[in-house]
């Protein structure tokens, strides 16, 4: 090691390294700051890669580097090997954007008479602009993922596979799975991009390949963490505008995580299915599903599609009745009384079909029309529609 005073912008004082240690004592004694540098060896230090084998670097390109600044405290490339060599660290493994500074932590381990530890760097990961990954991107982290409705085990098979070849088979790999079968040392160096499309997709086809029950509890899981059964119009809305907006609003804690009544979780339970092969994110069931947990409110726009349906009000009007006559409020009845309305009062199908569920939901786009009917329970759907059937 070397203390070097350090010159005053536009000295011309000899560089440090070449002053007699009694110039050094008496400019420190003066009070000039000093910062503390490592004096490298000639010659070149070289270090192994679990990804890319031996590297060499000459030591003339590292130069004498400080290890303390002039206000004591230490730099980076000390601090970091003193933790390692303290905590018995056998693996160091992280972005290749750490590659220069290994050359210099291997000098200090050296000098410290430590073993070396195994040193593995990633490629980085890009963003589809292939700009390195920051939050203009979008979500960047776990938890931001996992609001927005991201299953863990997905973001965590997306990863790996983003280095490696990659087949739809890999999508449901367990932990277990990916410690067999996926070797660090193979992955390539090349950076990665990013594609929450791609990551969407995957997390899709995770979802349909849960069973029922499974996903069933992990969405009472995700309603309650990011707040739903507590405020089922405000999250509505937030998920309305974007999985980003949602997640947002819950790393703010501006939604509070509440369980479930009774009458929530059932729902929860009993529509999990229904939207199961509709879903993308777990984020998508409260804006296929979410209407059913808050009372009938059209807004503006629902108003004008529902003014837009030939019949509206007719149709919504003896569908309430039907429903409401019906010996048993099963599926299959909800069916053929629905089925059974185009020609009993002469309007097309698809007039049918988009009346009732903007009457009974308010949107477009919802699960299965008699399923949803059905979860809604007789008094529920006859009453909702009812209400439709009276608005101007």
């Amino acid at each position: 090691m070397r203390r070097r005073p350090t010159s005053a912008p536009g000295s011309t004082a000899a560089p440090a390294a070449s002053l007699r240690p009694d110039e050094v004592a008496r400019r420190k004694a003066a009070g000039e700051p000093w910062t503390l540098r490592f004096k490298v060896r000639p010659g070149a230090t070289v270090f192994d890669d679990l990804l890319r084998g031996p590297v060499e670097v000459a030591n003339e390109t590292i130069g004498d580097f400080i290890v303390q600044r002039s206000d004591g405290t230490i730099t980076y490339n000390l601090a970091v090997v003193v933790d390692d060599v303290t905590m018995a660290i056998t693996h160091v493994i992280r972005g290749d954007d750490h590659l220069s500074n290994t050359p210099r932590q291997v000098l200090i381990y050296e000098a410290l008479g430590a073993p070396l530890p195994q040193f593995l760097h990633m490629p980085l990961l890009f963003g589809t602009d292939r700009k390195k990954l920051s939050k203009r991107h979008g979500a960047t982290n776990l938890e931001q993922l996992t609001a927005m409705g991201f299953l863990v085990e997905v973001v965590r098979n997306y990863l790996c596979f983003l280095s490696t070849e990659f087949d739809e088979s890999m999508i449901t790999w367990t932990l277990a799975d990916l410690v067999e079968h996926v070797d660090v040392e193979n992955l390539g160096t090349s950076s990665s991009i990013f594609d929450p499309e791609k990551l969407r997709w995957m997390n899709g086809r995770f979802i349909r390949a849960l069973a029922p029950a499974e996903l069933a509890a992990r969405m009472k899981v995700y309603l309650e963490r990011v707040g739903f059964y507590g405020q089922p119009p405000a999250v509505r809305l937030l998920a309305a505008q974007g999985d980003a907006a949602l997640a947002e609003s819950v790393e703010l804690g501006e939604l509070v995580a509440m369980p479930p009544g009774d009458e929530q979780e059932r729902l929860t339970a009993l529509m999990t299915p229904f939207v199961q092969e509709k879903m993308e994110v777990l984020a998508d069931f409260v804006r296929l599903a979410g209407w059913l947990f808050t009372p009938l409110a059209l807004d503006d726009e629902a108003r004008e599609r529902l003014a837009a349906i030939p019949e509206a009000q007719r149709i919504l009007a003896e569908a309430a009745v039907s429903l409401a006559g019906l010996e048993r409020y099963e599926i299959e009845q909800i069916e053929s009384a629905v089925r059974a309305l185009p020609e009993l009062l002469g309007v097309k199908p698809k007039s049918v079909f988009a009346a009732l569920r903007l009457g009974m939901s308010g949107q477009s786009v919802t699960p299965g029309l008699f399923e949803s009917l059905w979860a809604l329970g007789r008094n529920e759907a006859a009453g909702r529609l009812a209400a439709a059937a009276g608005l101007r």
